[in-house]
C-alpha cells in the first residue's frame, strides 16, 4: 500500500493517516520533511536543531491532524506549525546564551539546506559578491524575526502574500507592512 500512497492525492493521504495508518504518516513526512526542515533552519540557522524542531512539528500535525480542514493544503499548514516551533525555539533560548548566538547568526551550512550566500569568500572576481551577500546575510540576520520570517518567505521561498499571511497566521496587511519595514532597514543596513 504505501507504493500506492506515493502516487495518491494529498487528500488521500491525509484521510489514510488520520485512520492511523502508518505508512500515510511516512508519505507525508516523506513529501514535506525537505521543505519543513529549510523553513525550520532559516529560523534557527542551526541543521541539527531544524532537523529536531521538524521532527516535532511533524508530531504536532499528526496529534491535531483531526483538526486540518481537508479541502485546503497541508504544506501552508505544516509550515504553520513548524515555523511556529521554531519561533517558541528562539523565544526560550536567552539571547546571551552560546546557543542563541549559534541559532541566530550565519553558520557554515551543510547538507542540501538553501542559503542566501557561501560563507567562504575568497580572492575571486565573484569575491564583491560574497562579500555583499554576507552583508546581506548579516542583516537578515539583524532584523526582528517577523520581518526575517516575511522577507525569507516571500524572496527566498517565492510564496505570495496570502501563504505568508496563512503560514505566520497573521492579517495580510500586516505581512505587507513588515516587508516594506523590513526592505527598508536592510536597504539602509547594506548601505543602499
Amino acid at each position: 500500500m504505501a507504493s500506492n500512497l506515493s502516487e495518491a492525492p494529498e487528500r488521500h493521504v491525509v484521510r489514510r493517516a488520520r485512520e492511523g495508518s502508518d505508512d500515510a504518516y511516512s508519505e507525508l513526512v516523506r513529501r514535506y520533511r525537505d521543505r519543513v526542515i529549510a523553513s525550520v533552519f532559516r529560523v534557527v540557522r542551526h541543521r541539527e536543531r531544524a532537523e529536531d524542531l521538524a521532527q516535532e512539528a511533524f508530531v504536532r500535525a499528526f496529534g491535531a491532524l483531526d483538526r486540518f480542514r481537508s479541502e485546503r493544503r497541508l504544506e501552508p499548514w505544516l509550515l504553520t506549525i513548524a515555523i511556529n516551533a521554531a519561533n517558541e525555539y528562539v523565544g526560550r533560548v536567552r539571547p546571551d546564551s552560546p546557543l542563541s548566538k549559534l541559532a541566530l547568526t550565519p553558520t557554515c551550512l551543510e547538507g542540501d539546506v538553501p542559503v542566501i550566500v557561501a560563507d567562504d569568500a575568497t580572492d575571486t572576481p565573484t569575491a564583491p559578491a560574497d562579500t555583499r551577500g554576507r552583508e546581506l546575510q548579516e542583516a537578515l540576520s539583524g532584523l526582528r524575526w517577523d520581518f526575517r520570517q516575511c522577507v525569507i518567505l516571500r524572496h527566498i521561498e517565492q510564496r505570495s502574500h496570502e501563504e505568508i499571511a496563512a503560514i505566520m497566521q497573521v492579517p495580510l496587511g500586516t505581512v505587507k507592512s513588515h516587508l516594506v519595514r523590513a526592505r527598508k532597514q536592510l536597504r539602509k543596513a547594506v548601505g543602499r
